[in-house]
């Protein structure tokens, strides 16, 4: 599913209702109507790092772990070779921050942890988020402040795909 703006998702909702199902009408009227308040609601929350990629609990960026052994990015891929014995769990922790991400196709560009700060950037979109303690900034310069989803609909001008995982968070 796109991004899209909440005036088009609810006429969107209109196109998929369906006038001829009589029975069905109030139910399926009900529906659409419960979808346009979670789609709003969804576009209200405030922007986060780990809406773009995986975060630890402290909403700081977390990388792929790799085995120390082997070199692989999965469990899978260390356990064919026997010489690795690695813990699983920063992998799992990784998984559980990767499901979290709303967003795809985003990576940091530029991490400075001591004061905060994270640049990231999409590559399909050739777009830049910056994010110093907390506030979002949109593009390079921190002239542009996005507060929610909404905003970042408003000003990114390229289509952002929502995660699978975050379609059904929001109950679409």
């Amino acid at each position: 599913m796109k991004l899209i703006s909440m005036t088009d998702f609810v006429l969107q909702q209109e196109d998929l209702f369906d006038l001829n199902n009589s029975l069905g009408r109030e139910f399926e009227l009900r529906i659409r109507y419960n979808n346009n308040f979670k789609y709003a609601k969804f576009l209200k929350q405030p922007l986060k790092l780990e809406m773009f990629v995986p975060c630890d609990e402290d909403g700081e960026a977390l990388e792929q772990p790799k085995c120390n052994i082997c070199y692989t990015g999965t469990p899978d891929e260390c356990h064919r070779s026997k010489e690795c014995s690695i813990d699983e769990t920063p992998f799992l922790n990784f998984k559980k921050a990767k499901d979290k991400v709303i967003f795809n196709g985003w990576k940091v560009i530029h991490s400075d942890k001591e004061n905060s700060e994270f640049e990231i950037e999409n590559l399909d979109k050739n777009t830049w988020i910056k994010f110093i303690e907390g506030k979002c900034f949109f593009g390079i310069s921190e002239d542009l402040i996005i507060d929610d989803i909404e905003d970042l609909e408003l000003v990114c001008h390229v289509e952002l795909t929502i995660s699978e995982s975050a379609i059904k968070k929001i109950g679409l």
